[in-house]
């Protein structure tokens, strides 16, 4: 079976508009961080707040009905969802101050999918994937095994705030004890002088149905989910796998992988640029056009791989790639990593690819609909 994407809302540090943080892509008009302060709203967390945001933009696109309670699933994703709301009970908590419990929980992992499923009036499965930075293209996967179900609509969501408000640094002390966090601060991936990640902000929600379905409805498709995949090194807590089993393992179950367009994970550090580009190389033609925009947008963990997705769908509607932010020396000539400037060519296939802790990946192929 084969999905259909019919509505996409993003919020990252570029702004809250698909289209407009797409064209900044495209003009090289970044942020000045990749931080998003979401000012207004107090009682809420910033997680919440972005994920009914985008959700709200991704239903209204798809023109979904939801002024009664409907049989909807909603599969949201995440490392570490309420960041903000964990880092204000632990600073009330050593104060002597009351914590609020309940804006704890409404924020945590294991609720945002409720807090989407309570405001839209969605009554379907509600399930949270926490799977490192893959975690954004699980729930996507788990979303369309519902549509193999029966369902004829499913929303995902994923969301990370956790680029300065986590436990007092906790974010820089982390991943430099690892080695993977940037080191001037700037985000290079496929770099030679490459030194590792900074974290962004970013919630992402997509509309899913089966193609055949939306398309008897006359829905605007914009793209086609061909095949998604996942596997695991089974390695490494950390690290992947330098012969990259579980990444093999993912790409021979694909059919296909003659694509116009790669959006790679791409995180600037050391080890895993290396070892993403090196085994890349096995599978696509020399000269596909392969970038990643966590130069741009930082690295949002859990929502990175979706958020990344959702700029690929982009990338094929307005046959617009924009270029690698920040690379100036590439690691390689295997792949066109696109320089300076945009490229503009007719992208009828493209690739996400992601990667996380643990070893784990995840791949999806998307088509764009014809007609």
């Amino acid at each position: 079976m084969m999905y259909a994407i019919t509505g996409i809302g993003v919020w990252d540090c570029l702004g809250d508009n698909l289209d407009t943080n797409f064209k900044k892509l495209v003009d090289k008009e970044y942020a000045d961080n990749y931080s998003v302060h979401v000012d207004g709203h107090p009682k809420v967390d910033p997680c919440v707040h972005m994920s009914i945001k985008t959700t709200r933009d991704a239903v209204r696109q798809a023109g979904w009905d939801v002024s009664d309670y409907t049989d909807v699933p909603v599969i949201s994703s995440s490392i570490f969802s309420g960041g903000h709301s964990w880092t204000v009970t632990h600073n009330q908590r050593n104060l002597g101050k009351r914590a609020s419990i309940k804006s704890l929980l409404s924020a945590g992992q294991n609720f945002i999918s409720t807090a989407i499923s309570k405001e839209f009036k969605f009554v379907g499965t509600s399930f949270n994937a926490v799977s490192s930075c893959t975690a954004g293209l699980t729930a996507l996967e788990i979303g369309c095994m519902h549509i193999d179900k029966g369902y004829d609509r499913v929303l995902i969501n994923s969301v990370d705030t956790m680029s300065e408000i986590w436990m007092d640094g906790y974010n820089e002390w982390f991943f430099k004890a690892l080695g993977a966090w940037s080191s001037d601060g700037n985000v290079k991936p496929f770099d030679i002088d490459r030194s590792g990640i900074k974290i962004g902000d970013g919630s992402v929600s997509m509309a899913i149905e089966p193609l055949e379905k939306a398309r008897s409805r006359g829905a605007k498709i914009l793209a086609i989910i061909e095949q998604i995949e996942s596997a695991v090194d089974s390695d490494h807590v950390t690290q992947p796998s330098k012969d990259a089993r579980g990444t093999k393992v993912m790409m021979d179950k694909l059919y296909d992988t003659d694509v116009d367009y790669v959006n790679a994970h791409g995180t600037a550090t050391p080890i895993g640029d290396l070892v993403e580009y090196t085994n890349m190389q096995r599978y696509y033609k020399e000269g596909t056009p392969m970038t990643s925009f966590k130069g741009a947008i930082g690295h949002c963990m859990g929502a990175s791989g979706l958020i990344e997705l959702a700029y690929t769908v982009k990338v094929m509607e307005t046959n617009t790639i924009p270029p690698s932010p920040n690379l100036d020396r590439p690691l390689g000539k295997h792949f066109d990593f696109v320089l300076d400037k945009p490229i503009q060519r007719e992208i009828n296939r493209a690739q996400k690819n992601g990667f996380g802790f643990g070893g784990r990946c995840a791949t999806v192929l998307l088509r764009k609909e014809k007609g």
